[in-house]
């Protein structure tokens, strides 16, 4: 290993004058200097930044605390809180108002803004004014005449209808010295209307900084800026000469190689190899120390370069993530909104359903939420929320409370459905709470905050007017039942209000005279007054019945006194005005049928919807054949001759005739003596009218057309009524112009109705049955009394409704003739029923009512529709139906459906459907209602007969894979399939029944 070669020249340190501008000292102090211009330049930029941005951060204070205060006092809530209807109606005295203003007095301390400021206030604005007197040149902080200043951070001030309500204003003294300088310069102020319900303006609310805290706070951040310039001037001196060593010892080491090297020290410096070109001082030294920080720089950067690649993916990967939280974010507040929306829209429903609806658990505290009406039956003057309901509903009966709450309590707790349905029944359903009636309606639900708990839901119905209207209509039932036994027993009922006047005028009165023992002659009225109180019960008579009562109890008491001892008793008993109690049930009365009524005369009077009910209680109760013998002998007392539908058309005829200056002779009804059911035939009795006016009209001519063609100057008109083989036939025949048949043809041609071929081969009679079209009139133009085609059609329609015909006969010159036949009563017997005649509406009606109700379409198994069943029992499905008939039909009607078909008509029959889980409790109900249905629609279609069968009400049963038998009896039954399931239709005929 050969030596280093030694250099040509030799270094020696001392060899010439020393260099004392070193690199080092010019470092620190560049280093010192850059530090202090900076800081201080930050300190002015920054001091200088606050005194601009100062104003404009106390108005956007003062700009949000006024529109806070003017929002809670525009809110509903302010008003409620107040007790006030309206804003303009405040009143600052009261003690709500006071109460409020001692919370605005709190919102303006500065402890409200600063808790720990009121701790050591007196001590911390001490300590402020000396750093101040320290760091600031002796600035003084007296900045309100050497007073302390206040511990209002804002003044307030609210202004409503031109009063002011409320300000702090006069506890803050005026601004002088310094303060007055600040408040000028930094002076903040904000206003924010009040408004009244309609949104007009009608105050303000003022809030401002009050200045004494705008010139602390300002000065404060002057003082805390010398502060901390001070502590920067002392923390830069420190690290100056802290981050210089970095900076210069390295500059020293390579230093000390390099002269370790010109000193021939090589071990000390083997491992740091220097070689450099031109031996300068320190210049020479930081090149190289330069080259190798480069050279560390550049490994160092290509790591940089690595981890800011990472850092950039990560960002890129945060930034989609913010992406999609951002939509998320939006995706959720929509459904809030909507969530909002939707509540307020059902809060709004409830509130304006008129009815109250809460709930609440096992505490049995009403829960927060709950309709207003709630509020207005229950608690109206003290919040609702959190109060018991068994408080509430005993309305102050605290036995009745502690009942509800240990039935309430149990019934939640209880999770058997049948012991819930044994306690429901007790609890209170009807309350009277203030005067009004409320009805209860219990519910249990799912508890919304906990799955597997429950909750009570409880709708409150104000039915005050509803129990009104109720006592009002039974009054009305008792007072109607009264009149009925009235007139069914005037003759007795006349002669017990004859007995019971004269007993009050003259027999009392002939009682007391008596010289007899006071306890008989007590025992005597007490008996004649019970009995005549029995009597005018049996009437129905409510006033005077009372009043006896009344009596009774009165003459009970005196007689239990002695002789000596007991008042006047005939003068306690006429202080009781009897007879005042009986003229306001002869008002009753009077209203109902009238003065003459209760005038004296010997005649039974029978009011004819007391045959009806009568007729109906037969029906129900006898059997076929007593019916038989005695309903046509009862019906016959409420019957009227049929000539009676009639009679007012003569002299409608005569007058019409005159109107139109038409002759006719007056006519009479010839015939229709029998007896009828004008109820039956009112319909079409009234629309004989347009016949009666057709023939005046149309018919009938003038009296110089009749004279031009030989007739007599006055028409004849004859309407004629008769029986004939069980029919009624009634003629109406005019001698009159008649019909022209070509006329009805050509205005038949121009309607439409029919073709001129067509009408060409018709016959005359078929052209004369086109009068009876709708819309069809040979009138020109339309009046008062014809010309619409509307009249004869109308009759037509009632004839065929009745299951009759009609046909007319005309000749021209001579006159029209209308024959009309309609089938009969016959009063003799009860109508009979075959079992076709029965069966085919049943399965029509139940057909059309699946189809048009359930939109099931029951398709009816062929060879068993109308075939007679030689079966002795009727197979059943899942769910069936019963309902017995009576009367004019014996028998059982019987529809029984599969399980998913009565389920699906339950769907279909409850409004908005009915969770599956409660499908059981209801499907019985719904195949009864529509089995009630069927029948009653199938009765309606059997003419003349609906009012001579009555139906009870319909019982269900669960009968799948059961059949029933009766005994002497035979089956009719029709099944009808569907895609939701198999249906049966069946009436079961008792043999005892006399009917075919």
């Amino acid at each position: 290993m050969t030596s280093m070669p030694q250099p040509s020249f030799h270094y020696s340190p001392h060899g010439h004058k020393k260099n004392r501008r070193t690199l080092k000292r010019r470092v620190r102090r560049l280093f010192y200097l850059s530090n202090m211009i900076n800081t201080f330049l930050f300190a002015c930029i920054t001091l200088a930044l606050v005194g601009v941005i100062f104003k404009p951060i106390t108005e956007a204070v003062s700009t949000y605390i006024s529109s806070s205060i003017a929002e809670e006092i525009n809110s509903p809530s302010f008003l409620k809180e107040m007790k006030l209807q309206r804003l303009e109606d405040f009143d600052p005295s009261t003690p709500e108002s006071q109460a409020w203003k001692e919370r605005m007095d709190r919102k303006a301390k500065i402890e409200y803004f600063l808790p720990l400021w009121k701790a050591d206030y007196t001590a911390k604005a001490q300590d402020y004014t000396e750093k101040a007197q320290e760091h600031a040149g002796e600035v003084h902080l007296n900045l309100n005449g050497g007073e302390d200043f206040s511990d209002e951070m804002i003044y307030v001030e609210v202004e409503i209808a031109g009063n002011t309500v409320y300000s702090n204003n006069p506890t803050m003294a005026s601004p002088t010295g310094l303060l007055k300088w600040v408040d000028r310069l930094y002076h903040s102020e904000s206003s924010k209307p009040l408004l009244n319900a309609s949104g007009e303006p009608i105050g303000q609310v003022k809030v401002g900084f009050s200045p004494t805290i705008t010139a602390v706070m300002l000065m404060m951040t002057i003082v805390l800026f010398a502060v901390m310039l001070g502590i920067m001037t002392l923390f830069t001196l420190l690290f100056s000469k802290l981050f210089s060593i970095p900076v210069l010892n390295p500059l020293k080491q390579l230093r000390d190689n390099i002269q370790g090297i010109a000193r021939d020290r090589y071990e000390d410096v083997a491992s740091n190899r220097v070689a450099l070109k031109r031996p300068l001082r320190e210049i020479e030294e930081l090149a190289d120390s330069t080259n190798l920080i480069m050279q560390k720089m550049s490994s160092y950067a290509e790591q940089l370069q690595n981890q800011k690649q990472t850092l950039e993916d990560q960002n890129e990967e945060l930034e989609a993530q913010n992406v999609e939280l951002m939509e998320s974010k939006e995706i959720i507040q929509r459904a809030q909104q909507e969530i909002l929306r939707k509540e307020a829209a059902l809060r709004n429903i409830l509130n304006h359903a008129g009815q109250g609806f809460l709930t609440f658990g096992e505490d049995l505290s009403v829960h927060p939420v709950f309709s207003m009406e709630c509020v207005k039956l229950l608690s109206p003057e003290a919040p609702l929320a959190g109060q018991s309901f068994a408080q509430l509903i005993s309305v102050g009966d605290e036995e009745q409370r502690i009942f509800m709450e240990n039935i309430l309590v149990k019934i939640l707790q209880d999770s058997d459905r049948m012991r819930r349905e044994i306690y429901m029944p007790l609890l209170i359903d009807e309350v009277e709470i203030r005067g009004r009636i409320v009805s209860v309606d219990y519910k249990i639900i799912p508890d919304p905050e906990n799955p597997a708990g429950e909750i009570f839901m409880v709708v409150l119905t104000d039915i005050t007017e509803k129990r009104a209207l109720q006592s009002q209509m039974e009054a009305e039932r008792n007072t109607l039942k009264m009149v009925v036994k009235v007139m069914v027993h005037y003759a007795d009922f006349s002669a017990s209000v004859k007995d019971f006047r004269k007993f009050l005028d003259f027999d009392l009165k002939q009682l007391a005279a008596k010289d007899e023992p006071f306890k008989e002659t007590i025992a005597v009225a007490f008996r004649q007054l019970h009995t005549f109180k029995g009597t005018f019960a049996q009437w129905g008579l409510r006033h005077v019945t009372e009043r006896l009562h009344e009596a009774e109890s009165l003459i009970s008491r005196l007689g239990k006194l002695d002789a000596g001892e007991a008042p006047d008793w005939l003068a306690e008993l006429e202080g009781m005005r009897l007879s005042a109690a009986l003229d306001e049930d002869m008002r009753l009365l009077r209203d109902t049928v009238g003065d003459e009524f209760l005038q004296d005369r010997d005649v039974l009077m029978v009011d004819k919807d007391r045959l009806i009910e009568i007729e109906k209680k037969m029906l129900a109760t006898l059997s076929p054949v007593d019916c038989k013998l005695l309903l046509p002998d009862l019906r016959k007392l409420r019957y009227k001759p049929f000539r009676d539908l009639l009679k007012s058309y003569p002299e409608y005829v005569e007058g019409l005739a005159s109107r139109m200056e038409k002759s006719v002779n007056r006519f009479e009804i010839r015939g229709g003596e029998f007896l009828a059911d004008t109820d039956q035939y009112g319909d079409f009795g009234r629309s004989l009218i347009h016949i009666f006016r057709n023939a005046v009209d149309h018919g009938i001519e003038t009296a110089e057309e009749r004279e031009a063609a030989g007739k007599e100057v006055s028409a004849n008109l004859i309407c004629h009524v008769s029986r004939e083989a069980g029919s009624i036939v009634l003629s109406i025949a005019d001698d009159g112009r008649g019909i022209d048949a070509e006329a009805i043809k050509a205005r038949t041609l121009v309607a439409g109705l029919h073709t001129q071929e067509e009408l060409d081969a018709m016959e005359e009679s078929e052209a004369l049955d086109l009068i009876f079209r709708d819309e069809l009139s040979t009138k020109e133009q339309v009046t008062e009394l014809s010309g619409r085609g509307i009249g004869l059609s109308s009759v037509k329609a009632e004839v065929l409704r009745l299951g009759g015909s009609i046909e007319v006969k005309s000749e021209a010159g001579q006159g029209t003739l209308f024959r009309i036949k309609l089938p009969a009563d016959d009063l003799s017997d009860l109508p009979q029923l075959g079992m076709p005649t029965v069966i085919e509406p049943l399965v029509r009606t139940t057909e059309r009512f699946f189809r048009e109700q359930v939109g099931v379409r029951l398709v009816p198994e062929e060879m068993i529709l109308l075939q007679q069943s030689k079966l002795d029992k009727l197979v059943l499905n899942k769910v069936t139906t019963f309902i017995n008939v009576k009367g004019a039909l014996e028998g059982i009607f019987v529809i029984t459906a599969d399980d998913l078909l009565s389920r699906t008509l339950l769907q279909h029959m409850v409004i908005g459907g009915v969770p599956e889980e409660e499908e059981d409790a209801f499907v019985e109900d719904s195949l009864a209602e529509a089995a009630n249905m069927i029948l009653g629609n199938s009765l309606k279609q059997l003419q003349n007969l609906e009012e001579f069968i009555l139906m009870d009400p319909p019982i269900t049963i669960r009968t799948e894979g059961a059949s029933i038998k009766y005994a002497d009896s035979e089956i009719w039954t029709c099944r009808l399939d569907s895609d939701q399931g198999l249906l049966r239709v069946g009436f079961v005929i008792l043999k005892k029944s006399t009917l075919s």
